[in-house]
């Protein structure tokens, strides 16, 4: 049996207005106004894939209590303790994980599906900052992320990757420390890709959810405390037969994984960075 990481086209605008840019070449975003920070697309994503596995019954709860990880009616089609990296999703090619960590799961029917990645993905882009309501470019200079997160300018293609830490999923808007601040540590009810159920968790090394942390939401520094993995869990009918050979992991990477500070409004980008909120994924069986 294979595993497969599927490329999936960017998340689309579906009735609202053209992104700022965008028919300039700038990924689809929603920077209204030309300074300071806005969502943006990456234009290439890459995360560590530690495991992937099949379950009859939701291996984390969805209750308003604190559950850890359970995997007891699970069972693992994928499981590297040292992970192993996606390449980039956006890519002409499929990524195939490393045969020697599959495992070819029982025959049956499961309800749930869930990966456990890094909390740490790789993301690239690039931006022209764009006068508040005008087609007009400010400067008419397009610039592109570096290793470190910073800005230079540059051409489409140029952009190299940077490293995006999430430590939360409600944007800053919870602290993992309030009385029920777990809730940053808990993705916002979702859809994934093919439209099933999806939600994500954020938990330390031994799948244990974080409830604990520092910040607020006055001004949008809330981080949840030792994080190290995501647990995404997607909710739909998986069905393992005689004749499967595979699974697609297929991931979507949308507007406000990556974001772009596009600076004091003279046109000038000084960054790049990250957030979770806007990664999810499905899985189908071929």
């Amino acid at each position: 049996m294979k595993i497969y990481f599927l490329i999936i086209s960017l998340l689309v605008n579906f009735g609202i207005a053209r992104s700022a840019g965008e028919s300039s070449g700038n990924p689809s975003n929603d920077c209204n106004t030309s300074s300071g920070l806005c969502d943006t697309t990456p234009t290439a994503f890459e995360m560590k894939v530690f495991q992937v596995g099949l379950c009859k019954s939701n291996p984390m709860s969805t209750s308003t209590e604190v559950f850890d990880f359970d995997n007891s009616e699970c069972v693992y089609v994928y499981k590297n303790d040292d992970g192993q990296l996606t390449g980039d999703i956006f890519s002409d090619n499929k990524t195939s994980l490393d045969s020697t960590f599959v495992t070819v799961p029982n025959e049956g029917t499961y309800s749930y599906t869930f990966a456990i990645v890094s909390n740490v993905f790789k993301m690239a882009t690039h931006h022209m900052v764009f006068n508040a309501g005008s087609d007009n470019s400010t400067n008419g200079k397009r610039y592109v992320s570096t290793s470190s997160g910073g800005s230079i300018e540059g051409n489409i293609g140029s952009e190299e990757r940077y490293d995006v830490t999430v430590n939360t999923f409600q944007d800053g808007q919870l602290s993992c420390s309030n009385n029920n601040g777990y809730n940053s540590a808990n993705s916002l009810s979702d859809t994934g890709v093919s439209g099933n159920g999806f939600i994500g968790r954020l938990t330390n090394d031994q799948l244990v959810l974080t409830k604990s942390g520092s910040g607020n939401i006055s001004n949008n520094t809330a981080s949840c405390d030792n994080v190290s993995k995501i647990i995404s869990i997607m909710e739909g009918s998986v069905v393992i037969g005689s004749d499967s050979e595979g699974v697609n992991i297929k991931i979507t990477s949308g507007k406000g994984t990556s974001r772009v500070n596009q600076g004091s409004g003279n046109g000038v980008v000084t960054g790049f960075s990250g957030k979770g909120s806007s990664f999810k994924y499905d899985v189908s069986t071929f």
